[in-house]
């Protein structure tokens, strides 16, 4: 009797072990790449069969790019290989993210220095040469001025001493 009663415990678990259907997953990101100007986020799209279940996201190329639940902050030019993979399933999903520098991003000036003679003889032109930083400003077009243009003059760096005098020069 206890050989029925175990034969029939393994016959009932059997069919219900065969009645029991396996789902397909089907997971798949909406997008194959997407472009991002520094800065910017972009949520990653995608479509899942299932929606009971977690995605996990890893991706290459560290400090191009910051992810967090499925958002994607770009962060300096480049491109990232961004994987989704379906929590307990060997099911995934890639997007290409490509990092491309901000369009009319105006990079200010930081600091202008100043270099040449600073002192001179009325008659004397001297020549000064500014440097802007950071090099890659957007505007470094140097205007120059005079404090009075009765002791000195300038022009494009170069400054005429009229007469005796303390003048600053400016850029």
């Amino acid at each position: 009797m206890k050989k029925i009663g175990i034969f029939l415990m393994f016959a009932f678990l059997f069919v219900i072990a065969s009645c029991t259907k396996v789902e397909d997953i089907e997971f798949s990101f909406s997008k194959n790449e997407v472009e991002l100007q520094i800065g910017e986020t972009y949520e990653i799209e995608y479509t899942l069969s299932n929606m009971d279940l977690e995605i996990e996201y890893s991706y290459s190329g560290d400090g191009i790019i910051a992810l967090e639940d499925g958002i994607v902050t770009a962060l300096s030019e480049g491109e990232v290989i961004v994987t989704g993979k379906v929590v307990d399933y060997d099911i995934t999903s890639t997007i290409k993210i490509v990092v491309t520098p901000k369009e009319d991003e105006e990079i200010r000036v930081s600091s202008i220095s100043i270099e040449g003679n600073n002192f001179g003889i009325v008659g004397d032109e001297i020549t000064l040469t500014a440097s802007v930083l950071p090099e890659n400003a957007t505007n470094k077009e140097v205007l120059w001025e005079s404090s009075d243009e009765e002791v000195a003059t300038v022009k494009d760096g170069v400054v005429t001493l009229l007469k005796a005098g303390t003048v600053t020069i400016t850029a």
